[in-house]
């Protein structure tokens, strides 16, 4: 998902998936409200059917 919890595909590649999942990548940075906010826009997405987060650092 980007930054403001769009999705990066179209929603005609979406729908054409069988599983979308709506991965954490370019907002794990931003502060609590934001991402909780972020998180929410993407799983609205009526083709979202996983979230997921990124793993990064050790």
């Amino acid at each position: 998902m980007r930054a403001d919890g769009s999705l990066d595909h179209t929603e005609e590649t979406l729908g054409e998936m069988d599983v979308v999942a709506a991965s954490v990548l370019s907002a794990i940075g931003q502060e609590r409200e934001r991402m909780t906010q972020c998180i929410i826009r993407a799983m609205r997405n009526r083709y979202a059917t996983v979230q997921s987060r990124t793993r990064t650092g050790t």
